[in-house]
């Protein structure tokens, strides 16, 4: 009977010692940093860094190399070359762009969905629960001004909403279709910070009305307050 009770009191603490180790795991935060540039030519790099190295994540893309490898206390133990038919390619084909589609044709394809409600509270959450921090610098324009305006009114939003994430270097031209710069971007995603933020997000009554108008977009719906109208002669 004795020996019975040692090996259950050895196999609860084996399941205690390795649950406490799930949840430490669990509650370490990810360390994730972004640097990505377009002028010249395009390359971007990601790190991603877990329990202080333990495990380490690299995404690197540029004209001359695509990897992506996993290591684990320091040692490769897993890589792979990734996109190079996007870079380096001299018979790479160019993108084909649909002309002068009518703008009923552009309705039907969806579009720009519009400034939902709450969009700086939503971002707000958002970028708290990821620890989001960091800068973007250049120039972008759309082949169509009113797209062009509609994101620069994002982009004040934005900035006004996450102080943490610099974007006064980043601005509109009306005038061209174009997007050059830089962006460094760094995340510190802990899931407990996660759940939380979750959790408050579709509880509180701005969340699910955001949500909401892009559901009722989609069912094709007119937004809260507005009605259609009527087609009387």
């Amino acid at each position: 009977m004795s020996a019975l009770l040692s090996i259950l009191w050895i196999l609860l603490w084996i399941v205690l010692c390795l649950l406490g180790l799930a949840l430490f795991l669990l509650c370490w935060p990810v360390d994730a940093r972004l640097y990505a540039e377009r002028y010249e030519a395009t390359r971007a790099v990601v790190r991603v860094r877990y329990a202080l190295g333990l495990l380490t994540g690299w995404l690197r893309l540029d004209a001359e190399v695509q990897l992506i490898e996993i290591r684990l206390l320091g040692i490769r133990v897993w890589h792979r070359d990734v996109l190079e038919q996007i870079f380096g390619r001299e018979e790479r084909k160019p993108k084909k762009r649909e002309q002068g589609k009518p703008p009923e044709e552009r309705e039907k394809s969806g579009g720009f969905p519009g400034i939902p409600p709450h969009l700086g509270w939503a971002v707000r959450r958002v970028a708290w629960a990821l620890g989001l921090e960091g800068e973007l610098v250049g120039v972008y324009g759309f082949e169509d001004p009113g797209t062009t305006g509609m994101v620069e009114g994002l982009r004040a939003a934005l900035s006004g909403a996450v102080p943490a994430l610099a974007l006064k270097d980043l601005r509109p031209d009306y005038t061209a279709e174009v997007l050059y710069g830089h962006a460094r971007l760094g995340l510190l995603i802990w899931i407990p910070r996660l759940a939380v933020a979750a959790m408050g997000f579709f509880l509180d009554r701005r969340g699910r009305e955001f949500f909401r108008h892009f559901k009722n977009r989609k069912k094709g719906e007119a937004p809260a307050g507005k009605r259609p109208a009527s087609a009387t002669s």
